[in-house]
């Protein structure tokens, strides 16, 4: 759709997406299926008035989290990006002015405000896709980002990027439920319509 790029990321989208809805089809209304069991977390935003600071919370299901790889987050010398600094990118604090500011229901009148991600349930199984686009609003152009990123082979820790009241008192046992390790990459290779 317009300058998005999805390939890879969208055919895993597809076929879960598929295989859900299956699923659905065979279980009773209010049963888990596969999918949902093995793939769906929980990301949870958080918009705070700079006010009043009222904070509004709101959570929505995920199959994947989909990350930027930003110039801020890369060694310049080895244009490497560590894995940790985009989920560190994806859950810090952003600001909301101009344009962009949010009705607060409180003061009843657009303000500056803060908003932040973090993750309220993890799956069993975590698929992170990372945006290797970066759309250029003023000259209506995509552009590659070629950036190397790194990742551990195991023990991905997720536990710093979860909210406050998980981490403190979520459902999992041992901090083993909070790590991952990597069990596949889908690397898309070709040609493309984009132009850097």
């Amino acid at each position: 759709a317009g300058y998005e790029q999805h390939d890879a990321h969208e055919f895993l989208q597809a076929i879960l997406g598929t295989l859900e809805k299956h699923d659905r089809s065979t279980l009773q209304l209010d049963e888990p299926g596969v999918v949902s069991h093995c793939f769906n977390g929980m990301l949870c935003s958080d918009v705070q008035c700079s006010h009043c600071h009222m904070v509004s919370s709101t959570t929505e299901r995920f199959v994947d989290l989909s990350l930027e790889i930003d110039e801020a987050i890369t060694n310049n010398k080895t244009n490497v990006t560590c894995l940790n600094d985009c989920l560190t990118f994806f859950t810090q604090k952003e600001t909301l002015q101009g344009d962009d500011r949010w009705f607060c229901h409180s003061c009843k009148e657009h303000r500056e405000c803060t908003k932040h991600f973090t993750i309220h349930k993890l799956p069993q199984v975590l698929c992170l896709h990372l945006k290797r686009f970066h759309h250029n609003k003023a000259k209506q152009r995509l552009k590659k980002i070629e950036n190397y990123v790194s990742f551990p082979l195991d023990e991905l820790d997720m536990q710093p990027f979860l909210s406050t009241v998980i981490s403190n008192q979520g459902p999992r046992q041992s901090e083993d439920d909070y790590l991952y390790d990597l069990s596949a990459v889908v690397e898309h290779h070709g040609d493309s319509t984009c132009q850097s």
